[in-house]
């Protein structure tokens, strides 16, 4: 038996094992999961050191590159949501791009004097830090409630910045292989830089789209969804990177892009969620070894002896992460400040530009880049120390305290909506309390004394909770712009319930539930922003510009029964998006009128009347697209209405059969056979 192979397995099982025990004893500490991680891999690499055969996986740029990267890129796209990304494609790319040059110019620029590493040397240097690694920070985001905006602005930015990276990195080494360092060489490094984006682009469209008919004929079978989808991940980065010398990581960027969003519109939802689900469990062990790895690359690289002495390495890599930050403070806040004001989607505020600049951690693709420099490579050394430093740095740094940020600046689920939540609620829970109590004493089953106790006690309660509610109003009520901050959030959280539950019943689809979702986040984003009330989306400002053009190139190339059958489909759904607007618009009023009068205190009604006006108008804008849409499509408008209905009605037929089953009327084995009746029709 291959005893290193056993040894390999044993120490990645050994490796999961600790994620997992982190996982679960550590999930009360208030630093992010990757962070924690990196802590422990570095102090499992000074175990090994002593003696401890903690593990034995090296890390290298190819088990970073070739193993790591394509799972995880090819997960994240096809779970990003490509409208959100292509509304905010010009400050990704903006940063990605320009943003990468100037990032490089100056840590170049300013490592030559303050390191003992030469021109060349500090400019490769600089090419690979520029790769931001933001998980934690992500992670993060959907813990707290980020709008949606900030989010995809990081992740987006991310993604596409590991891409432009490596393409820099390799540009700058083949310069410096060269020894030329004239105008033509750069422009000619310019010309190549660009190119293997747009290759990248285009072996990502051509596995897409191959993946895609795949995917048409076995749609209805998960397990060879997932398996398709890892072998083209696979195969288009190795493709791309190793064989046709262009992007790999745009190269599964694009493909994860376009498998995501028509699995979203032609695949089953029962199966996107088990796809989801495969995804997230990829992420979380691909980033645990990655993080480990880190960590204990870092213990060894600490431990074993070094060219260059403490002091010179020390202050390198204090110097590495100085200007690292320098100049991702000097990209984020005079690029961003330079497009706002011709961004269709509103200008990015300081604080988002505040949280990219602090979020932009460094991580697994830096060190991939700096471990493949090679071994007689002049100061290889000094700059895998400085990239580790930086690496480790930033995510210490900057992990430990986004959160503490995110909450400075208002940009998490606000603490004082989370206090008005948990008042409301607990007061509305004690007053359920009271009910039940008054039913079981109308029951005569228990002792007068019994209920008279424990009445007494929640009594009490219920009456404390009242005060409490009326003490956090009256606090809001001295600020106004909070107070209608908080309505309006909690008007979109009634909101997107409505949603969630019309797609739980079967009557909405998977590609309006997406539509509906997107607008929600851009209506959460503007209030966040105090920009109250905010910009109602259409149904057709949800496409984004670059699908919009193609599906108006493919409908003049379609033929004409293909467009009568894409038009017909468009009416059904725009009919489905606003009878879904409608309704929910409705039920938003009524709650929030219900809201007021469960409340224990007299709340003055104009802090509401703005919200329920606009969503009354909503819903009422939403009626007469309708009525338009009938008069126009009679026939494909009542196909819809049909389906619709019938929809409705199977899913209040199946809820009928879970409360039945779930009190005893009937036996589980009688509600499965009637629900099958009820499916077939």
């Amino acid at each position: 038996m291959d005893q290193t192979l056993v040894k390999t397995e044993v120490a990645v099982l050994v490796l999961l094992l600790v994620a997992c025990l982190a996982t679960v004893s550590l999930r009360h500490v208030k630093l992010p999961f990757t962070v924690l991680l990196l802590i422990i891999g570095f102090g499992l690499g000074f175990l090994e050191d002593l003696g401890i055969p903690v593990v034995h996986l090296v890390i290298s740029p190819e088990l970073i590159l070739f193993i790591f990267i394509p799972p995880l890129i090819f997960g994240s796209a096809s779970r990003m949501d490509s409208r959100l990304l292509f509304r905010n494609l010009t400050p990704i790319l903006t940063l990605a791009v320009p943003g990468l040059i100037l990032s490089i110019l100056i840590v170049g620029g300013l490592l030559v004097w303050l390191t003992p590493l030469t021109l060349g040397q500090v400019l490769l240097f600089g090419a690979l830090i520029t790769a931001t690694d933001p998980i934690a920070v992500v992670a993060l985001f959907e813990q707290l409630g980020v709008p949606k905006r900030l989010q995809i602005l990081v992740d987006g930015e991310s993604m596409l910045n590991d891409a432009t990276a490596i393409v820099a990195f390799g540009v700058v080494m083949s310069i410096i292989s060269s020894g030329v360092w004239d105008v033509g060489a750069i422009g000619d490094a310019l010309v190549k830089f660009v190119l293997v984006l747009l290759g990248g682009v285009a072996v990502g469209l051509v596995f897409g789209y191959v993946l895609r008919f795949f995917i048409r004929m076995v749609r209805e079978n998960g397990s060879l969804i997932f398996s398709l989808s890892v072998i083209a991940a696979y195969f288009c980065f190795i493709i791309a990177e190793d064989w046709l010398k262009v992007s790999g990581v745009i190269a599964v960027m694009t493909a994860g892009l376009i498998t995501g969003r028509y699995n979203l519109d032609h695949v089953r939802t029962e199966i996107n969620k088990q796809t989801y689900s495969f995804w997230e469990y990829t992420a979380f062990v691909t980033n645990s070894l990655i993080f480990l790895l880190v960590g204990i690359t870092t213990a060894r690289f600490v431990i074993e002896p070094h060219a260059y002495t403490p002091a010179v390495i020390v202050t390198s890599v204090l110097c590495g992460l100085g200007v690292t930050i320098l100049a991702r403070g000097v990209m984020i806040f005079t690029l961003i400040p330079l497009i706002n004001p011709f961004l269709k989607e509103g200008p990015i505020n300081w604080r988002y530009q505040l949280v990219s600049f602090w979020g932009g951690l460094r991580g697994a693709v830096a060190l991939a880049l700096c471990l493949s420099i090679a071994v007689d490579f002049p100061g290889r050394g000094l700059i895998i120390a400085m990239t580790l430093g930086v690496a480790a740095g930033t995510i210490l740094l900057g992990g430990s305290t986004i959160a503490s940020l995110l909450n400075w600046l208002g940009l998490d689920r606000p603490q004082d909506m989370n206090r008005m939540e948990e008042t409301q609620a607990l007061f509305l829970a004690k007053q359920g309390a009271s009910q039940r109590l008054s039913e079981l004493r109308t029951m005569q089953i228990f002792s007068e004394g019994v209920l008279d106790e424990v009445e007494k006690v929640y009594t009490a309660q219920l009456e404390q909770a009242s005060l409490n509610v009326e003490g956090v109003w009256k606090e809001f009520l001295a600020q106004k712009d909070l107070n209608r901050q908080i309505i309006w959030l909690q008007a979109l959280h009634l909101e997107k319930w409505q949603y969630q539950h019309f797609y739980d019943m079967g009557v909405l689809s998977e590609r309006n539930f997406q539509r509906l979702n997107l607008s929600v986040n851009i209506r959460q984003d503007d209030i966040q922003a105090y920009r109250i009330p905010p910009t109602l989306t259409s149904f057709a400002s949800l496409e984004g510009p670059l699908e919009k053009g193609w599906i108006r190139s493919l409908a003049r190339r379609l033929p004409l029964s293909s467009r009568w059958q894409k038009s017909q489909e468009l009416i059904q759904s725009r009919y489905e998006f606003d009878m879904a607007v409608a309704v929910a618009g409705y039920r938003t009023t009524q709650k929030l009128g219900d809201q007021l009068q469960r409340l224990p205190v007299g709340i003055h009604r104009e802090l509401f009347d703005d919200c329920i006006r606009w969503y009354g108008d909503m819903s009422q804008g939403a009626v007469a697209s309708l009525k338009t849409q009938e008069e126009q499509a009679l026939d494909l408008v009542w196909v819809t209405q049909r389906q619709v209905a019938t929809r409705s009605a199977l899913a209040s037929a199946r809820k009928i059969l879970e409360e039945l089953a779930n009190e005893g009327f009937i036996p589980w084995e009688t509600k499965e056979k009637v629900s099958l009746e009820l499916e077939s029709g």
